[in-house]
Order: structure tokens, then C-alpha cells, then sequence
């Protein structure tokens, strides 16, 4: 759950910088949430012992999604053509539809994005024609709602058809590992009914 300090609401002379994990899940509900604050979005590997990427203020807004360019000393192969780095998904959470791979925060963002939605996240269901289809747990914020065909469309105007989830589940929370990721593998778990 988002907790907003009124510090960072308020109006305030000078910028707050706010480092961040999963930072590319869900980028503009943080900002519209937080409007005086910054994020710094990084990527790096337990394995590095440091950030291996870092997003600087000035593109913090024009490089949504992504996690920055190189720190100096590190190089990277998957880069943008002004240098800057994406991660589409772990490769376990990507969902493959009929042959077309789907980045699940790629529809995480886009759910993000409808005023109605606290949080959202999504996995492949099994199909029997396509493999698998994207299915998205979203949960509300207070005193909001949303059908799942209005959903559907806040989806498909923004989204190639085969990304659109086919089920939306509405639930209270979503389950976290105590580090606070979501746990994927339990909502895969969960049963679709109907």
C-alpha cells in the first residue's frame, strides 16, 4: 500500500529524491501520488555489490520505464538508442500468446495508469488456442471501482489486442514476499472461475 507523507504533497522549496525497487512498474501513479518527489530509478545486481544503472532527474520523465543509463565503469548490451536501459520482464513472468511474447509491466503500466487502480498485477493464463492470455489482479483505491469491460477499453486504446488481459480478478491486496514483491506464482495459483 502507497503511503503518502504530507511532506511530500506539500509545496517544499527543494526536491525529495526517493530511491526506489521495481521502479519500472509502475512510474506514473508514483509521480502523481508523490508530485514533489523524484525517484531514482536504478537497476543493479546482488552480485555487483552496487547499481549497475542509474535514471537521472533530467530524464525522469522523458525515459519512463526505464532504469538509466550505465554507471561509469559498467557497460551493457541492451541499451536504447540514446543509451538508456529497459528490463521487459524476468523471463519466467513472461507471458507467451500465440507465439507473441508479452512484457507483463508493459500491461501493468498501462493498468497503473487508470485513476481507479492502487495496484495491478499480471500473468499468463492457460488457453487452450493461444498458450497462454495476460489475466490481471488489480486492486482499488478507496472509494473507486471499475468494471472489467471498462477495463478491457482503458486497455485496448492503449495496448496491441493480444497484450489486452482477457480476466480481470479484483482483489483486497495483493500477496508480497516480505520484502514487498509481488508473488506472482501465487496469483498464477489461483484458479479462474467462469
Amino acid at each position: 500500500m502507497l503511503v503518502k507523507p504530507a511532506a511530500l504533497s506539500a509545496p517544499y522549496p527543494g526536491p525529495f529524491a526517493l530511491g526506489t525497487f521495481s521502479a519500472p512498474d509502475k512510474p506514473l501513479p508514483r509521480r502523481r501520488d508523490l508530485p514533489n518527489a523524484w525517484f531514482a530509478d536504478a537497476y543493479g545486481l546482488t552480485e555487483t555489490v552496487s547499481g549497475d544503472t542509474f535514471l537521472d532527474r533530467e530524464h525522469a520523465l522523458t525515459k519512463l520505464g526505464s532504469v538509466g543509463r550505465p554507471v561509469p565503469h559498467t557497460r551493457v548490451r541492451i541499451v536504447d538508442e540514446d543509451g538508456f536501459l529497459y528490463i521487459d520482464d524476468r523471463k519466467k513472468d513472461m507471458i507467451v500468446s500465440g507465439g507473441e511474447n508479452i512484457a507483463t509491466p508493459e500491461v501493468e503500466r498501462v493498468l497503473y495508469e487508470h485513476p481507479a487502480i492502487l495496484e495491478a498485477a499480471v500473468v499468463g493464463l492457460q488457453h487452450p488456442r493461444w498458450g497462454e492470455v495476460p489475466r490481471a489482479f488489480v486492486v482499488f483505491r478507496p472509494d473507486e471501482n471499475a468494471g472489467a469491460d471498462e477495463l478491457r477499453e482503458f486497455c485496448r486504446t492503449r495496448l496491441a489486442k493480444f497484450k489486452v488481459p482477457v480476466r480481470f480478478d479484483i482483489v483486497d491486496e495483493l500477496p508480497r514476499t516480505p520484502s514487498g514483491k509481488v508473488l506472482k506464482r501465487t496469483l498464477r495459483a489461483i484458479p479462474a472461475e467462469g
